[in-house]
């Protein structure tokens, strides 16, 4: 994938990300700060990954810009407990700005979706045999991207309980991704690199499970989505953002490829923050809170 590609597509969802932030108002002001923060860990890692890490093994290399790194991201995580601890009870979901940009994200996503069902596709059709772990991931991609769709406003209001069900369809293909990936990937060479995709998807399938849940029972601490999806942001922005940079770039150093299955995460992104924006926080509204109705993005 050439730079032409890559830096247009970067902006684009850079674009879309602050159209949702900035909709959002005063309820996407925490959101913002944790996706410039987000920004920040990726141009760091992308500096890591040009000067700490070792080729031949892709194991890291002591510099002074790779505990730079490791400091911010433990201070990240820090400041997404800190952010559930204060703000779990004094949490509520309240869902901002207009359907329309609400409605984008949603096909944003989608079309992530779309991009997985694909390369599983592909990947099923290259295999001189049934792959397992591909098949359960396509059928998992198809329910998905059914399920993303049907997170567009229109469609939302008109589910019945049984059909919101279909909400666990992230939940399974980002289960089945990260088993899939643990039998593929873990090798002496790539633990290191690794560690940040196994990262990425913990918190993404905790994020779909929690929104499920949020989804289907009405209930649940509105700050424990919100942190969630903050960390889900900022992991996928750590590890898809560089490995699409290097797509288009020569340099000798140590990634995996970008592939349709991480721009599927990337295309998650304007959703991820989405969720997060449709948390406010006022000891004013934590006693009605049980009574909140289910999140939506209307």
């Amino acid at each position: 994938m050439s730079l032409a590609i890559t830096i247009p597509a970067t902006v684009i969802l850079g674009a879309l990300c602050l159209f949702v932030l900035l909709g959002a108002k005063r309820q996407g002001i925490v959101p913002l700060c944790f996706f410039l923060a987000g920004v920040g860990c990726t141009v760091l890692r992308i500096a890591v990954m040009n000067t700490s890490v070792d080729p031949a093994n892709g194991f890291y290399i002591e510099t002074p810009i790779l505990t730079v790194f490791n400091v911010c991201i433990v201070a990240v995580l820090a400041a997404l407990f800190l952010l559930f601890f204060f703000t779990r009870k004094r949490s509520v979901y309240r869902p901002a700005g207009l359907r329309v940009p609400s409605d984008l994200t949603a096909l944003f996503g989608a079309v992530g979706f779309a991009f997985a069902v694909q390369y599983c596709l592909s990947q099923l059709f290259q295999a001189p045999k049934i792959n397992i772990a591909t098949a359960g991931m396509l059928f998992c991609a198809f329910v998905s991207l059914f399920t993303l769709l049907m997170t567009l406003a229109t469609f939302e209001r008109k589910l019945s309980p049984e059909a919101s069900l279909a909400f666990l369809g992230p939940v399974l293909f980002s289960a089945i991704h990260l088993i899939s990936s643990f039998i593929e990937h873990i090798t002496l060479a790539s633990v290191s690199e690794y560690l940040y995709d196994v990262g990425m998807l913990i918190f993404v399938l905790l994020f779909f499970f929690y929104d499920a849940k949020c989804r289907l029972t009405g209930g649940g601490h509105a700050g424990i989505l919100r942190a969630l999806a903050l960390g889900a942001s900022i992991f996928t922005m750590v590890v898809c953002l560089p490995k699409l940079y290097f797509s288009g770039s020569s340099a000798a150093v140590f990634t995996e490829a970008f592939t349709p299955l991480y721009a599927c995460y990337l295309f998650l992104l304007p959703y991820f923050l989405r969720r997060s924006c449709a948390v406010a926080t006022g000891p004013a509204r934590a006693a009605g809170s049980a009574e909140t109705p289910p999140a939506t993005d209307a």
